[in-house]
């Protein structure tokens, strides 16, 4: 009778299903005019001309006990996110499947399947983000996703702590027979909101040697209601086969300002280090700074401008179809955004 009391009363109505579909286009230029038409240290929006950055759609149920969310489309975002991984398929076209599952009232969660990494600040959506372009941080210093399991439960009314077990980074198909584990945690105050991520495991295709870890903390403030900002700090550290290793870290800091109903400005300037060169190709420490206007004619539309300018203290950017002969790029670009939402 005691077990019986304590199971939640099922509810009237089964959870709804709720759709968000997504068209997302820009426009770039690189005031560099690179020969290659492709702007480095940039993701999804590495093109330049008019571009499809991604047309997606997103059904999810979140119910008491069972959930499920598949995140599937098409466009850069898409091929450039499953590039790494050794297997395509279908999988090409699918950024986020997973299924959930609640046993107990007290939180506990269970994920199974593919999802975005815990670490960053930012998302692979555009329209979630402060600027259309991603963070330096986030093209080089972490992954775009895993595969395998992930559960969570909250400890108290405000901290939530979380584990994962995975393949390894941006892969299905693991690319060797370890797993990587990662630790979370999340600590929600009124005015700002704490996550950190730990995440070790083998990440070197064909072996188990050669550990990689990765800590990321972002701390996200929300002072006003229409100013938000985070800070970001990141260092990644991946062991060799034969003897030394790779390192690399970064920082990042973003503000939004939102005084208007339909327009919005936000900046953003980070750090990053890639000692080694194993992320780049060249031992550098690396900055951008990025100014982004924001104009929402209709709730369903986001009209994006954006300026960033990249620095290295080494020329590793094309100019006018010379390669790596300067040590600065510009690049501006034009997004449109239209998001539906709805729920049956």
């Amino acid at each position: 009778m005691l077990l019986a009391q304590n199971e939640p009363t099922p509810p009237a109505n089964p959870a709804p299903l709720k759709i968000t579909g997504v068209l997302d286009a820009f426009y770039s230029a690189d005031l560099n005019h690179p020969k290659s038409n492709l702007s480095q240290f940039h993701n999804f929006d590495w093109k330049q001309g008019l571009e499809l950055n991604a047309a997606e759609v997103t059904v999810e149920r979140e119910g008491d006990r069972f959930g499920f969310r598949l995140d599937a489309g098409y466009g850069e975002m898409f091929r450039i996110m499953n590039l790494p991984d050794p297997w395509s398929g279908p999988n090409r076209y699918v950024s986020q499947a997973y299924v959930s599952y609640k046993p107990l009232a007290n939180g506990l969660r269970f994920d199974i399947g593919k999802f975005y990494s815990p670490a960053g600040a930012e998302s692979a959506e555009t329209y979630n983000n402060y600027d259309y372009s991603r963070s330096l941080l986030f093209v080089l210093g972490g992954p775009n996703y895993h595969f395998g399991f992930r559960a969570a439960i909250p400890l108290s009314k405000s901290w939530t702590a979380g584990v994962q077990v995975v393949n390894g980074c941006n892969d299905v198909r693991d690319n060797n027979s370890g797993k990587t584990v990662g630790l979370t945690s999340t600590l929600t105050r009124a005015k700002w909101v704490w996550t950190e991520s730990y995440m070790t495991g083998p990440e070197k295709p064909g072996t188990n040697s050669g550990f990689r870890k990765l800590y990321d903390s972002v701390l996200t403030l929300n002072p006003t209601s229409w100013a938000s900002a985070y800070l970001e700090a990141l260092w990644g550290m991946e062991r060799r086969i034969s003897s030394g290793k790779d390192e690399w870290s970064g920082v990042a800091a973003a503000a939004k300002f939102s005084p208007w109903k339909k327009y919005s400005l936000s900046v953003r300037g980070e750090r990053f280090n890639d000692s080694t060169g194993f992320n780049t190709g060249t031992a550098q420490h690396l900055e951008e700074g990025t100014l982004t206007f924001d104009y929402r004619p209709a709730s369903f539309l986001v009209v994006r401008s954006e300026y960033r300018r990249d620095w290295s203290d080494q020329a590793v950017f094309d100019r006018d179809g010379k390669p790596r002969s300067s040590k600065s790029q510009a690049t501006s670009l034009v997004g449109l955004i239209f998001v539906f939402k709805g729920e049956r």
